[in-house]
């Protein structure tokens, strides 16, 4: 697995769940208060999002993330849509880097302390802390008696990586 192969099977299951959400779930669902880090299953959702872009396109750039808060959505498809622009964007830095500048060292800020990375460790860090809260959703979504739309990543490449995830197992 590498670095872009994590991101992209990120974005597909985050746009997945986002079209779970639209199709099953009620905004009273998403927001209500589960008592977990970011309190609502639409919480942890955007959190992930507005963390892929501080971490890939505002870290890099030294610039502070202005993003939507949470309480400025106020219904599914306005996350939808707000994921999808983050994936975009991410998608064209993608294609506009080279292997070379995946590890071409980078000096970053994070939260007063001084960072050396690279954009390919900023990918994974930012797959990694989606996956972690995606594992909150489901959680939240098991707790409320709904089976989540969760497709394992190995599913996911054996089934020639599906762009709308594949087969649930």
């Amino acid at each position: 697995m590498d670095a872009v192969d994590l991101v992209r099977y990120n974005h597909v299951m985050r746009a997945r769940y986002g079209r779970f959400f639209v199709a099953e779930l009620s905004w009273a669902q998403l927001t209500t208060n589960h008592q977990t880090s970011h309190q609502t299953i639409a919480g942890a959702f955007m959190h992930g999002c507005n963390m892929e872009e501080w971490y890939l396109h505002d870290l890099p750039q030294k610039r502070e993330w202005t993003g939507p808060q949470f309480d400025s959505f106020t219904d599914t498809p306005s996350m939808v849509r707000r994921l999808e622009q983050v994936q975009r964007a991410t998608e064209e830095l993608i294609r506009a880097t080279t292997v070379a500048q995946l590890t071409t060292p980078l000096q970053i800020t994070v939260e007063g302390v001084e960072l050396t990375t690279t954009l390919e460790t900023l990918l994974i860090e930012s797959a990694l802390e989606d996956i972690t809260h995606r594992g909150e959703i489901n959680a939240m979504l098991w707790h409320d008696d709904i089976e989540p739309p969760y497709v394992p990543y190995a599913l996911w490449v054996s089934a020639g990586r599906p762009a709308d995830g594949g087969p649930q197992p």
